[in-house]
């Protein structure tokens, strides 16, 4: 007579969830993970093509244009600003402003090396009158300053070494950088009108579309969540925190029994009309369902060996082309030496059957049965009653025998080890 060995009696257990509050394994996943994975931006390819910008590295633009280092550049104002500062200063100055990485904090920086200087309202009157323009028809100082467009001029100072200052132009100043005068006109119109260094507002409309709910609304959802009866599979539970609730639960369902339970009132106005709106929508409960649990329903579909898991999460996460054939050429003996285990239950089973004295006798559990099994809301919140149903099959005779018992009369492990 061949059973099977005590591996196959531990996957049997494994097959199926039990109802549970919490892991009992020593080897959980410390990591807390949610139904869906946490948004990395950092990986994202705009956001990485952002930070080279800001870093003056060489990228490719989202339209597939190559887009070269930062770099310097010379003035060539009548000054010569630039040929004032050495080679290796304006390497520092570069250098300096690259590893800032961030365009706020340059924004910041470029913000403080300029200076507002009024222009006096008497040499803008002495302008006007070389041009031309009819005394009567000049406006007063104040006028002047409020409706001219060139009521100010700037002034740029650059710090170099050992505390050195020195004045530049505004070619210099942005070749110094490698930026164009764009950025600096805009740095220049927040000082002039005395505010703070701007901003960068892109990529920020994310948080206008975002539902802003109370937090305590929020935790109440999370309660509601958290109140309903949950298993563990077994099978997975020492790499996976997913958890399941009960089949016949769905996201719609648990939000229709949320509005049930905390606003009665209007859930039964909406039974009657189908009209009625409430304040949490189904895209927000799904959203919380989502992003702060990780649950599913029913059971796992498929059950995987431990052993072609882990092979296969070695694999994808290998670089050395070395490393990632000896992991395949593991995992290709590990499949052989389950095969073998399949091919000798196969020959034995076929001998069984002209061998008087043998049989092969096989053994496995079926899927839980919750019962009782009730389409009503208050079902959903309660501790059902599982009902184990164990198969033994004789590989002689070809019949299948059945033993069915509920977890009040035993659990699995007790009839493994009555078994053994």
């Amino acid at each position: 007579m061949m059973s099977s060995n005590s591996d196959i009696e531990v996957m049997s257990d494994d097959l199926d969830p039990d109802y549970s509050d919490s892991a009992n394994s020593d080897n959980e996943v410390k990591e807390n993970k949610t139904r869906k994975r946490k948004i990395n931006k950092h990986l994202w390819k705009r956001v990485q093509r952002k930070s080279n910008l800001n870093k003056g590295l060489a990228c490719t633009s989202k339209s597939g244009i190559n887009m070269p280092a930062r770099r310097g550049y010379e003035c060539d104002c009548k000054n010569r600003c630039t040929s004032k500062i050495s080679v290796e200063e304006k390497a520092n100055i570069l250098d300096k402003f690259n590893n800032l990485a961030d365009k706020n904090v340059q924004d910041s920086y470029l913000f403080g090396v300029r200076s507002v200087a009024r222009r006096r309202p008497d040499i803008m009157k002495k302008r006007l009158l070389g041009k031309g323009h009819p005394i009567e028809n000049i406006l007063t100082d104040n006028e002047l300053i409020q409706t001219s467009k060139r009521n100010s001029s700037f002034h740029y100072k650059i710090i170099l070494a050992a505390g050195r200052e020195i004045m530049v132009c505004k070619k210099a100043l942005a070749g110094l950088h490698g930026i164009k005068f764009g950025r600096i006109d805009r740095i220049g119109q927040a000082k002039k009108s005395n505010s703070a260094p701007p901003t960068d507002k892109r990529s920020l409309s994310e948080g206008s579309r975002v539902l802003k709910k109370p937090e305590a609304l929020i935790q109440q959802i999370e309660s509601h969540i958290n109140s309903f009866p949950i298993r563990i599979s077994h099978y997975t539970r020492n790499r996976s925190q997913r958890k399941f609730l009960s089949p016949d639960l769905s996201v719609m369902k648990m939000r229709e029994l949320y509005v049930e339970k905390y606003n009665s009132e209007k859930y039964r106005q909406w039974k009657a009309d189908n009209k009625t709106k409430f304040e949490i929508n189904y895209d927000f409960y799904l959203h919380i369902f989502n992003t702060k649990f990780n649950l599913s329903f029913g059971k796992p579909k498929t059950d995987v060996c431990n052993a072609c898991d882990r092979f296969k999460n070695q694999i994808d996460a290998a670089e050395n082309p070395e490393g990632k054939a000896r992991l395949n050429q593991e995992h290709s003996v590990q499949q052989a030496k389950a095969q073998k285990f399949y091919d000798d239950l196969k020959r034995f089973s076929e001998q069984a059957k002209t061998d008087e004295k043998m049989d092969v006798i096989s053994f496995d559990y079926q899927q839980n049965l919750p019962v009782p099994v009730l389409p009503i809301g208050d079902i959903f919140y309660k501790r059902q009653l599982w009902v184990y149903n164990q198969c033994f099959y004789s590989a002689k005779t070809g019949h299948s025998y059945m033993y069915m018992y509920n977890e009040v009369e035993g659990k699995k492990v007790q009839m493994r080890q009555h078994l053994s």
